[in-house]
């Protein structure tokens, strides 16, 4: 960034109405102040999401390869197809 840049956009930001000031004191400034380590406690609460997240993956059902995958679902059509064939010829021999 240029100087001339910066000097514009520091510029701009004097002339922020005073009501748009006072809003963001209020429900940006006001709430970050009054519980100042709040972000830390979340932080520790993702990092131990993370930590019980983890092992879950090892563990998750399905293939890891794309080939394996398209593979088993292919054969999964093929027996559902095969499925339907026979539940058409038994509802025939019926009626």
């Amino acid at each position: 960034m240029s100087q001339a840049a910066a000097i514009a956009d520091l510029t701009q930001a004097q002339k922020i109405p005073a009501a748009d000031l006072a809003f963001i004191q209020e429900h940006v400034q006001g709430p970050s102040a009054a519980a100042p380590g709040q972000w830390r406690d979340w932080w520790w609460v993702c990092v131990g999401g993370v930590i019980v997240f983890l092992p879950f993956v090892l563990v998750m059902a399905g293939e890891w390869s794309p080939k394996k995958a398209r593979e088993e679902a292919e054969a999964h059509e093929q027996a559902v197809q095969a499925e339907l064939a026979a539940l058409q010829q038994q509802e025939e021999q019926t009626a």
